[in-house]
């Protein structure tokens, strides 16, 4: 099933295109729509569409516009329009088509053809890229795994440790979870106010803090039992972090 989202100002458009889709398009589906910048990102955000009918006007606002948060790289997108001299722009920001208003049954079935297309070879990558983008840090995060996609909480992910360019992420609601990022990576996609790292190999959450233990130079015991060393370099870093 191929999932839509609708970025569209006029009510009327919304329901022309909606209806377009649910009655001429097999194996698609109309996920939400949006009729502003805002509401877009939410959209795009709650929904996770594969591909976007995205018109260029938006009453005062440009569609363009949303690219200042969401790369248009990280997006399936078909521009709609009743103004033909936007197509250069849209193909600027490689949209998969153009379709100019008024809608037409025709002209929807090819754009959705052209989406299909595209959509059955989208690198799980680029959605993973384009779900961190749109996600606050203080929500979750999404990494590529051998299964697929996954979606995690951070406040549930305990620590993280380094595996070579692997590393596993360690959930109080998932378990292990074994990921191809290196440690840096999934460190730049994580809260910086609640993860520490601690150690070259270690990452923790620090809500997830047992006990400090100071044998060896430096132990941590987190919420799942596990003893994570503190290296010497960061043993002060640490401290003031979790005394503060």
């Amino acid at each position: 099933m191929l999932r839509i989202a609708i970025i569209e100002d006029e009510p009327a458009a919304i329901q022309l295109l909606s209806s377009i889709i649910s009655e001429f398009c097999d194996e698609v589906e109309v996920v939400g729509t949006a009729q502003n910048i805002e509401q877009s990102i939410q959209l795009i955000h709650n929904t996770r569409p594969d591909a976007v009918f995205m018109d260029i006007r938006l009453g005062s606002e440009s569609s363009f516009d949303l690219f200042e948060t969401i790369s248009p790289k990280h997006l399936n997108i078909i521009f709609t329009t009743a103004y033909a001299d936007y197509a250069i722009d849209a193909f600027g920001v490689e949209a998969v088509d153009y379709v100019l208003k008024p809608y037409s049954p025709k002209s929807i079935l090819k754009s959705v053809e052209k989406l299909k297309k595209v959509v059955s070879s989208y690198p799980i990558q680029d959605l993973e890229k384009l779900m961190n983008k749109v996600q606050p840090k203080t929500e979750r995060i999404s990494v590529s795994t051998l299964e697929g996609l996954s979606f995690i909480d951070q406040k549930d992910i305990i620590h993280c440790s380094a595996d070579g360019a692997y590393c596993t992420i360690s959930s109080n609601q998932d378990g292990n979870i074994f990921v191809s990022k290196a440690l840096g990576e999934i460190e730049g996609l994580l809260n910086p106010a609640q993860f520490i790292r601690i150690h070259a190999s270690h990452l923790i959450n620090i809500d997830h803090i047992k006990k400090f233990i100071k044998d060896d130079g430096g132990m941590v015991l987190m919420s799942d039992g596990t003893l994570i060393p503190v290296s010497r370099r960061k043993k002060q870093e640490f401290l003031t972090r979790i005394s503060s």
